[in-house]
């Protein structure tokens, strides 16, 4: 009987001890990179992780869309000159280090958005601006629209920033508007101005296009 007393504590005493130097025993830490900062996703002001705007979308906050509030707002339409076009192939890829949109239909009209960089920042307004410039906020838009009353071929020639404008709501309707709504580019603009070439003629375009 005391045989068995005596085993069965040195048995607690081994589980004790046991349990005991467990607990004691300490993971070695995640080590993490020297620049790394809990959190800096959504707040280091770069389009990182699976973001779809710079610090929105994804693992963040929703990215909020901007818009140029047009009275006139189809789908994959655009109106000037007392006509509607109708673009049904829209699509974007990078050439020469620029990111293009382009809207195209079966009767030869075409759209191209040229941004000045591969990877514009989406939920931002830019700028029409001459294609030789190097700015990042600005974009060249030509048009060639064989559905107007006579085929004609138009272009943005001057940077809309230094033009004189009535305030900021009207500054604003000058401007293209990039977004991307369910994985897909969208583009929309109100008064966008673009010059004819060859007659040298103003005319103003409103609507949104999205791409296929």
């Amino acid at each position: 009987m005391n045989i068995k007393k005596a085993t069965l504590s040195v048995l607690t005493l081994l589980v004790i001890s046991s349990l005991i130097l467990v607990s004691c025993n300490k993971e070695e830490p995640v080590k993490l990179p020297s620049n790394y900062i809990v959190g800096s996703s959504c707040t280091n002001g770069v389009l990182d992780a699976n973001e779809e705007g710079v610090d929105c979308g994804g693992v963040c906050d929703p990215c909020f869309l901007t818009s140029p509030g047009c009275s006139f707002y189809s789908n994959n339409q655009i109106a000037g000159a007392n006509s509607n076009i109708v673009f049904t192939n829209n699509k974007t890829f990078v050439s020469n280090g620029n990111f293009v949109f382009l809207a195209t239909n079966n009767q030869n009209d075409t759209m191209r958005f040229v941004f000045l960089n591969q990877t514009p920042e989406f939920f931002k307004v830019y700028y029409p601006s001459t294609f030789n410039s190097i700015d990042h906020n600005k974009v060249f838009v030509e048009a060639r629209l064989n559905s107007l009353p006579y085929p004609v071929n138009y272009d943005t020639y001057y940077d809309y920033k230094s033009e004189n404008y009535t305030g900021p709501a009207d500054y604003n309707e000058r401007l293209v508007h990039l977004n991307k709504v369910n994985g897909k580019v969208q583009i929309s603009f109100c008064e966008l101005k673009l010059q004819e070439q060859s007659q040298s003629g103003m005319i103003e375009f409103k609507g949104k296009l999205i791409e296929n």
